[in-house]
């Protein structure tokens, strides 16, 4: 898969907001399994560990994978519990997107602040996804109204829902005010826009269209003489708010329903940063590299965990060049290594590759 291709996805935020059910619905929708899996049954792909099984948390970040509209996006489930935040803090510098989910019930918390201030730092894009919208107590307004307390004004709303708690059915894409319900399916159906919500789906739409015109002399001026911007010059310059950090989109989903679980696929493929896109960490050296598939291979391992068959594995993110197998490298102060055997990662399983270009997320044993 070239780089322009790959997505590559940092799940993060404070324990129990539901991280762990979103990549297992992504996982599921996006066909990379055959069921969801369920956290509090021990069947998620990503918690794979007995502790984890057992307390029904994560401990550890875990690696997995699904192909969406001829791309791929890497996955990288985060632990919300601050005694594990250094493995949130490396899947940051992994990644070239920070998915902050948020619980609609218990709104902003303290981990989420942290790791947002983090991923700033990092220089990492971010995006908002509100989960549990389904759930009683739940509220995507009071939500929103803390995220602009909590981030600014930068926050902005993609979508709208139908529906409150138990009722919550479907989401109105504020772009194009095209309205989807869910049936038990794994995409919604286009419906008319509801009567109850048109007002405010409207001043959203306003709102995100003077946002985006705003980044533009020409834009404004053609919005003035009515013209509204394209779903093609939208997505284009939000894409770009999001790499500087002047937008942070906010999307809404229900993962136990599989609410708005395929609109957020889509707006990880179309609005997402690709790879080369992506400014590479500080080297000690000083030396800086152009993300580049041709360029000199340089990787960076963000996390090492043991396996019971195979021993040590390392996981890594390549930021340049093209890691081969059985190709010899250099570890930073540890000398030379062989990469005898190159895969990727799905939770607990190995899937051997021949080789993985800038910007893929894979995993070497024995190192």
């Amino acid at each position: 898969m070239v780089p322009e291709k790959v997505r590559n996805v940092a799940l993060v935020g404070h324990g129990g907001s539901g991280k762990t059910t979103l990549a297992e619905a992504l996982l599921f929708v996006g066909g990379a399994t055959n069921r969801q899996g369920a956290v509090e049954q021990g069947t998620t792909v990503l918690d794979h560990e007995p502790e984890e099984i057992d307390r029904g948390i994560s401990l550890s970040l875990s690696v997995a994978t699904f192909d969406w509209n001829g791309h791929r996006i890497n996955l990288i489930d985060t632990p919300g519990s601050t005694d594990f935040s250094g493995d949130a803090r490396a899947a940051l510098r992994a990644a070239d997107l920070a998915l902050f989910v948020v619980s609609g019930v218990d709104g902003v918390e303290v981990q989420t602040e942290h790791l947002w201030k983090a991923a700033g730092d990092e220089g990492i894009p971010r995006a908002v996804v509100v989960s549990k919208l389904d759930r009683e107590r739940a509220s995507f307004d009071r939500t929103i109204d803390q995220l602009r307390d909590s981030f600014g004004k930068a926050i902005a709303p993609l979508h709208v829902p139908i529906g409150e708690e138990t009722s919550f059915r479907g989401l109105i894409r504020v772009a194009t005010e095209r309205a989807y319900e869910y049936t038990g399916g794994k995409k919604g159906s286009a419906v008319d826009l509801p009567e109850e919500v048109e007002d405010r789906v409207h001043k959203a739409h306003t709102a995100l269209v003077e946002t985006v015109v705003e980044t533009d002399d020409d834009m404004m001026e053609a919005y003035f003489e009515g013209n509204d911007p394209s779903r093609e010059q939208i997505i284009k310059t939000i894409h770009h708010g999001i790499l500087e950090g002047d937008i942070d989109p906010v999307l809404i989903t229900s993962a136990e329903k599989l609410i708005g679980i395929d609109i957020l696929a889509d707006f990880i493929v179309d609005y997402g940063p690709n790879p080369l896109e992506r400014s590479l960490p500080p080297l000690e050296s000083g030396d800086t590299f152009p993300p580049d598939t041709e360029g000199p291979v340089l990787a960076y391992i963000f996390k090492t965990v043991s396996d019971p068959f195979v021993g040590r594995i390392s996981m890594f993110r390549i930021y340049t060049g093209t890691v081969k197998a059985d190709q010899e490298l250099a570890v930073a102060g540890n000398g030379k290594v062989r990469l005898h055997n190159l895969f990727k990662l799905q939770g607990k399983d190995h899937h051997d590759v021949g080789d993985l270009p800038a910007g893929g997320i894979g995993a070497v044993a024995k190192v």
